[in-house]
């Protein structure tokens, strides 16, 4: 792949269906209103939830050259944000993004 090939690849919505932390797979969230719903646009990203707020806004930044691939999380504003980088890796084809 070229460089923007993941970047042009992220573009759109994506729903979070679960996630890892620390190598350990959290348990799916089933409360109801909850289903997050990543937007990205660029390397700008908004979460909502299903009533439409918004939980998180920010940047990301990638590196496709590292194995496994690396991704940067910076939140900028939301009720969720973090106060740092959020260092991940992370796999993603036309339909996952991991």
């Amino acid at each position: 792949m070229k460089h923007n090939d993941d970047i042009a690849l992220l573009q759109g919505n994506w729903l979070q269906f679960g996630y890892e932390r620390d190598g350990i797979v959290e348990p799916v969230d089933t409360e109801h209103g909850w289903q997050p719903l990543t937007k990205i646009s660029g390397t700008n990203f908004t979460v909502t939830i299903e009533d439409g707020t918004t939980i998180l806004i920010g940047k990301f930044t990638l590196d496709q050259t590292q194995d496994p691939k690396v991704i940067d999380w910076i939140d900028k504003g939301g009720s969720y944000a973090s106060e740092h980088t959020i260092h991940a890796i992370y796999t993603l084809t036309e339909t996952e993004f991991i």
